[in-house]
């Protein structure tokens, strides 16, 4: 039986209306301002529900002040558009203010007060030292910053990426310089350029005319030793990459793209080494955005991708680029987001009809996985059969760049594989899967652990419970070894297919080896 509210009581809600329509605010603008849903404001309003007395002030509180601030001359709309940036980062992370204030409680051990995150975001107040110190390790921000920079400027910005600025060797240059150390430390999971700044990249890469720096100026003798020696450590860093995880290399990662981009902003190389120095430049910004996107960090791994790009167009090098939009295109897959990424994908293929064999089957392969996702069997057979006969010219031929000497047989194999999975062809993904576990070197562990996590998940949807679990159970030592988000993101994945399984014996020590890896 539904409570009535007194009358006295239901007078507290109009009042609120009365003075919130007096003052032109729209119900969502001060349930917004408050902290609390545009529904549960119209049940206060009409007296079907009464506030809490810290609900009450809030709200009487911020009319109070839309009052004082009426008079003033203010561009409303602007200042809608603007909200606090502890308020986007919030948002960003899908925290409400309570969320926000329990991760702060439970670092410092306090009591979680949501009000003070109304506060600080709604009343300009500043958290205390040891309340910001908190956030940023919860933000995964320097807590160095917190002394360079005050409140709230050291939050994490909400900069898209930039596809507009022209494509100039100046531009590539002030995009590294941008990019190193700042994608480091961007932690959110999320993509930040839109289907129309995708669409963007995708026409205005291959197709930009290549504008070089200042005239050459006197350069000494040691610059192509320098830049040599540069190149020569760019298979060491791939390796990091493939055999640790994307957490154990991007921070080293990051600081050798400092390093480049620091002799570039000299300026005092040019010809063919300072393309090289961009084509190094263009990779290393390509496996510190694929290290970012494997432990989850996709803005970083985009601003790394989007800034690699136009390191690879100041180098001239197109199968470069190509490359770094492919990794691109796998982003927007894995973001849901498939129709994008087959604008990527085209324009790579199409960019590079003249690039060596290898290079064209490398990036067949990545359409036919996008025509997969989109449930186009026809188009992948197709793409894949090119991609067979594209390897098969590549075969015994040294005239590819390293980056692609990966894309061998046994990668054609698992990827093919991961096709027919997506596709819903178990049993040929269960039999190319063994294949490709078989033959694929031992230094790519990650993608080794990768092929074996999709085994389980094939032989899961053929029934065959106890294998999976098996392949499971072979695998997690190897996803707790990698500093891989994905990898253990895709155990989880599994490890929810087996749910009509649970309490069989197999489930059960499977569960008692992934607990830790699943929690």
């Amino acid at each position: 039986m539904t409570r009535s509210v007194p009358a006295y009581e239901s007078t507290v809600g109009r009042q609120i209306r009365q003075k919130r329509r007096a003052l032109g605010l729209r119900q969502s603008e001060l349930a917004a301002a408050i902290g609390i849903s545009a529904p549960r404001l119209s049940e206060i309003e009409t007296g079907k529900v009464l506030p809490e007395l810290a609900l009450l002030r809030r709200a009487r509180a911020e009319l109070a002040e839309r009052e004082r601030m009426k008079d003033i001359p203010v561009d409303t709309s602007a200042r809608r558009a603007l909200p606090h940036p502890l308020a986007v980062v919030r948002t960003e992370r899908g925290w409400s203010q309570e969320e926000l204030a329990r991760r702060i409680a439970a670092r410092i051990g306090g009591p979680r007060e949501r009000g003070k995150v109304w506060r600080w975001e709604n009343r300009s107040v500043v958290p205390d030292e040891t309340t910001q110190r908190a956030l940023a390790v919860e933000l995964g921000v320097p807590v160095d910053r917190l002394f360079s920079q005050p409140w709230p400027t050291w939050l994490p910005g909400r900069e898209g990426v930039d596809v507009d600025t022209p494509w100039t060797t100046p531009a590539a240059v002030a995009a590294l310089d941008s990019t190193v150390g700042e994608a480091l430390v961007d932690r959110r999971t999320f993509l930040t350029l839109g289907a129309e700044s995708a669409a963007v990249l995708a026409a205005n890469w291959p197709g930009a005319e290549h504008v070089p720096g200042a005239a050459a100026a006197t350069r000494d003798g040691t610059a192509e030793d320098l830049v040599a020696s540069l190149e020569l450590r760019l298979p060491t860093l791939r390796s990091l990459d493939d055999l640790h995880g994307g957490g154990a290399a991007r921070s080293v990662i990051d600081a050798e793209l400092r390093t480049v981009t620091e002799v570039l902003k000299q300026g005092v190389l040019r010809g063919s080494v300072e393309r090289r120095l961009f084509q190094v430049a263009g990779e290393l910004a390509r496996i510190a955005g694929w290290a970012s996107f494997d432990i989850g960090m996709k803005a970083s791994a985009e601003r790394y991708f989007v800034t690699g790009l136009r390191a690879a167009h100041a180098a001239e090098d197109r199968a470069l680029g190509a490359n770094i939009i492919k990794c691109t295109a796998l982003l927007m897959i894995e973001s849901e987001r498939a129709h994008d990424a087959l604008v990527l994908a085209d324009a790579a293929r199409q960019a590079t009809c003249s690039a060596p064999s290898r290079v064209q089957a490398m990036l067949a392969v990545r359409q036919a996985r996008i025509h997969a996702v989109l449930h186009d069997g026809p188009q992948c057979d197709a793409l894949l059969g090119q991609a067979e006969d594209l390897l098969d010219q590549a075969l015994g031929r040294d005239d590819h760049p390293a980056y692609v000497n990966y894309f061998g047989p046994a990668e054609l194999t698992a990827q093919t594989a991961a096709c027919h999975l997506v596709l819903g062809r178990h049993d040929a993904s269960t039999r190319l899967l063994e294949s490709a576990v078989r033959d694929q070197p031992r230094s790519r562990a990650r993608d080794l652990t990768t092929y074996r996590l999709w085994q389980a998940e094939s032989a899961l949807a053929l029934g065959e419970v106890e294998h999976a679990c098996v392949l499971l159970g072979e695998t997690a030592p190897a996803v707790a070894a990698e500093s891989s988000t994905r990898n253990r993101a895709r155990l989880a994945s599994v490890r929810t297919l087996l749910r009509p399984y649970e309490g069989t014996p197999a489930v059960r020590d499977l569960d008692e080896r992934t607990r830790d890896l699943i929690a």
